[in-house]
């Protein structure tokens, strides 16, 4: 008797789990007026000067901020990283993740010249890049996430342009943007990347 209560509560169990996993019926989604209005929703948020939005922030007791750079040296950014020299290296990522063609993704290297703590003088190392979503220092140039493809630039003339420009692997996925080669690790380049065909299709 027991072993038939016992039986029957682990299957009273089980279905409650398979039922659970079953994708709930989603209602059907209203439709929108083309002329709809979300400003009401979406209120717009006015742009600042540096200065000003360093007020904007709320800060835990014993923390500080301090502006190290600001447009124009920046052009949307999304990723940096520092050499042995403390130059910053910064991905921009321009313009639409989905318009990739554009190719107005940057490089810039950011240096402090004088001293004070603030970056002052900005090169572009490269530019016509399509994603580029994250980056590494390394034996003075800079690996680049440009999904499909991870670059290595160098500047070896010392005018700041990068004259190396090495495609090292290729075939990171770029079907969701928001996982294109997001970030870089430690001493490893840890690659996060949108779903690829097959591992193989990552080459060098």
């Amino acid at each position: 008797m027991v072993a038939a209560l016992v039986v029957g509560w682990l299957a009273w169990q089980a279905m409650n789990f398979v039922a659970a996993q079953q994708p709930a019926a989603k209602a059907p989604a209203a439709k929108l007026p083309p002329d709809a209005d979300f400003k009401g929703e979406l209120p717009r948020i006015p742009p600042r000067e540096p200065a000003e939005a360093m007020k904007s922030f709320q800060l835990m007791p014993g923390f500080r901020m301090e502006l190290v750079a600001a447009e124009p040296l920046l052009a949307s950014p999304v990723a940096i990283s520092f050499d042995e020299r403390g130059r910053m290296y910064v991905a921009c990522m321009r313009g639409y993740s989905e318009n990739a063609a554009d190719l107005l993704g940057e490089i810039r290297v950011l240096e402090d010249t004088d001293g004070d703590g603030r970056f002052d003088k900005m090169t572009i190392l490269a530019d016509k890049l399509a994603w580029p979503t994250a980056l590494t220092c390394y034996d003075g140039g800079v690996y680049v996430g440009d999904a499909p493809d991870l670059l290595y630039l160098k500047d070896t003339k010392g005018d700041g342009r990068a004259d190396v420009r090495r495609k090292v692997y290729t075939g990171f996925g770029t079907g969701n943007v928001q996982g294109c080669s997001t970030r870089f690790a430690g001493d490893w380049i840890i690659v996060s990347t949108a779903p690829v065909a097959a591992p193989a299709a990552i080459s060098s």
